[in-house]
């Protein structure tokens, strides 16, 4: 018994030292279909701490149904007592900011790109045309789309981050947000909370 306890301690102070780990480099993240460290820290009333947590839910659709995906987020500028981490706490939304969307069709090929910008809010989206689920790759949008940071128009917030995966590729995942009209689907995919943070000639490193 004292032997399972200490070994389930090890994988509990593993774990949390994981989460916790800076998400700034982005040449050892995973791909665009896999899930970030959720955001626990920060006070619990602050807008932008919580993130989208990681998603199975599948869209309970026919494979045939004609569909048309929205795909929508917010670009943040992370504040600078945050900084190398995936807090968001005291973060402020860019207007302007710009991102890439991709979705890729069933043999896996780039056919949806759009630049799209965020509004006052740093809210974007980006509608796509109305086509089938099997069109795209895997059967599935929310394995074909994905969202990267591009550029800030804040000169003073500007530098890339990996929250989320806004480097290399933020998965757009369904939380079930779908309505039908009378000749498709609209499906409502998240790509969550992407950031930019100041440069290090304004937010240096602590220390």
């Amino acid at each position: 018994m004292a032997k399972n306890m200490a070994t389930l301690l090890f994988l509990c102070l593993f774990l949390s030292s994981a989460v916790f780990t800076s998400a700034d480099d982005a040449s050892s993240s995973p791909g665009p279909n896999d899930s970030g460290p959720p955001d626990t820290s920060g006070p619990p009333d602050t807008d932008y701490t919580s993130q989208l947590p990681p998603s199975s839910a599948q869209i309970p659709l026919d494979p045939d149904t004609k569909i048309k995906v929205i795909i929508e987020g917010v670009v943040l500028c992370q504040d600078c007592s945050t900084r190398g981490t995936w807090n968001l706490y005291n973060s402020k939304p860019i207007k302007g900011a710009k991102v890439s969307v991709t979705c890729r069709d069933s043999k896996n090929r780039p056919v949806g790109y759009q630049a799209v910008e965020s509004d006052q809010n740093g809210y974007f989206y980006a509608p796509y045309d109305v086509g089938s689920i099997a069109d795209y790759y895997s059967g599935d949008p929310t394995k074909a789309c994905f969202v990267r940071l591009l550029a800030s128009p804040d000169q003073g917030c500007n530098a890339l981050t990996n929250i989320n995966w806004g480097i290399v590729g933020a998965p757009a995942i369904y939380t079930g947000k779908y309505f039908t009209g009378p000749d498709y689907t609209t499906v409502i995919l998240e790509a969550g909370s992407l950031a930019f943070r100041p440069g290090p000639e304004l937010c240096p490193l602590s220390g």
